[in-house]
């Protein structure tokens, strides 16, 4: 009777994860989809008002203003190329008084952590031509160091900007 029951548990369980994978691919297909769908879009304008952010994901907007670089930031644990290193993040103040937040890239880590990167932004207006990406909710999960707070700057492990707004 214990073989039975172990079987029939085990069934359920893989019959389970099997759905979770097919509902994981279909997501990924739509995500695809839509990546495909707006990459032949024309660059617009970044839109003003209150928005659905969700519907302009992976657009391509045109926005100017000027890089507040006292107030960048870098999201670590990020791997490229097999390369750990950054996401270098940094706001922006558009034109029409809103702050939008620019990922300008990666940058390698060095032999340490002792000693962050430096990717200082440009001075002055900007035009900044990207996609759109509504961050996701474990975008920020702010973290000070000792290393980041003796360098003044901040290294943010993972992001949640639920946590940051309630810091």
């Amino acid at each position: 009777m214990l073989p039975t029951l172990l079987a029939v548990i085990a069934v359920a369980l893989f019959v389970a994860a099997g759905n979770w994978q097919r509902d994981r691919m279909q997501q990924k297909e739509a995500l695809g989809q839509q990546l495909a769908t707006t990459a032949g879009m024309p660059p617009v304008s970044l839109p003003a008002g209150e928005i659905d952010w969700r519907t302009w994901r992976f657009r391509t907007v045109d926005v100017s203003g000027r890089y507040v670089t006292d107030q960048q930031f870098l999201v670590d644990n990020r791997i490229h190329a097999g390369r750990a290193g950054y996401h270098v993040v940094t706001p922006l103040a558009v034109d029409d008084g809103r702050i939008v937040l620019v990922n300008r890239g990666f940058v390698a880590a060095g032999p340490t952590r002792d000693v962050l990167p430096v990717a200082p932004a440009p001075e002055g207006p900007v035009k900044v031509r990207g996609r759109v990406n509504p961050a996701p909710a474990k975008f920020l999960e702010l973290a000070t160091t000792f290393r980041a707070a003796a360098s003044g700057r901040t290294s943010i492990p993972n992001a949640s900007p639920r946590r940051a707004a309630c810091a």
